[in-house]
């Protein structure tokens, strides 16, 4: 119990302060007399979305003509699932318990920084994921809040595995970090975030269906525009949490140096 309680209150102090350093931009700060207002932290939360938000009008506009069924309010949710699922991986991935941010501090070991990280992705990830709610409702667009929150919570869930998955096999590797990051941008384009499966060759899609972000950012196409794409079975994803959980407790047994002390 006590060494339960110890976890959770590392936890909690290295999200605090995920969040405190994100605040540390004095280029966001306003200063107002004796009052001081930093805005690290939602420019740090939101900033992304300035992107998402881009996107989404560029090729909502652009693919108008195309013959492409191109919906804003189904096509904003794609992206934004797939840089929330990027930026849980990234985040985590460039920690370093060497930095002078860790250093001096009780922060526990790798174990406890890595879910921290994963949880302030994850808080960060699902404001932007409220506000952009929020936003299309405003803008008048229907939302299929059944079909968006399978896929926010399911895409996470595989930015959050495979984020850990990766930083215990390479750790602080830095050219290995570097090849994870490419290949991670790399996959935007196998992902199906723009185009529907169904325009990639047979011979293509044999392959891209093995990605399970691509059956669930189909899911999303299909529950919005009623188009079926191809062999697209939610199953799949689903499942494949299972094998992928396994592998990580393996790895987890393989790395136990890294878990068990400081708990």
């Amino acid at each position: 119990m006590q060494t339960s309680t110890k976890f959770s209150n590392l936890i909690l102090s290295l999200i605090f302060m995920n969040f405190a350093r994100m605040s540390m931009n004095d280029n966001m700060k306003i200063v107002r007399g004796n009052m001081s207002f930093n805005f690290g932290i939602l420019w740090n939360t939101f900033n992304p979305l300035i992107i998402v938000y881009g996107l989404t009008f560029l090729f909502a506009i652009g693919l108008r003509g195309s013959g492409l069924l191109i919906r804003p309010e189904f096509f904003v949710f794609i992206i934004l699932s797939w840089f929330n699922f990027l930026s849980i991986i990234q985040t985590l991935l460039s920690e370093d318990t060497e930095q002078n941010f860790y250093k001096n501090k009780d922060f526990g070991n790798l174990f406890v920084v890595s879910i921290a990280s994963v949880l302030t992705s994850l808080i960060q990830s699902t404001g932007k994921f409220i506000l952009t709610i929020l936003i299309v409702l405003f803008l008048g667009f229907e939302i299929k809040i059944l079909v968006i929150l399978t896929s926010f919570y399911l895409t996470c869930s595989y930015g959050i595995l495979m984020a850990i998955l990766i930083k215990f096999l390479i750790l602080n590797n830095k050219l290995l970090i570097n090849i994870m990051n490419y290949f991670f941008t790399a996959l935007f384009f196998a992902s199906n975030v723009i185009f529907p499966i169904s325009i990639f060759p047979p011979s293509i899609q044999e392959y891209l269906y093995y990605n399970p972000l691509v059956h669930i950012n189909e899911f999303i196409r299909e529950g919005y525009l009623e188009t079926y794409g191809g062999m697209v079975d939610m199953s799949y994803p689903l499942y494949l949490l299972i094998p992928l959980m396994l592998i990580i407790l393996f790895v987890f047994l393989s790395r136990l140096n890294l878990i068990l002390p400081r708990l």
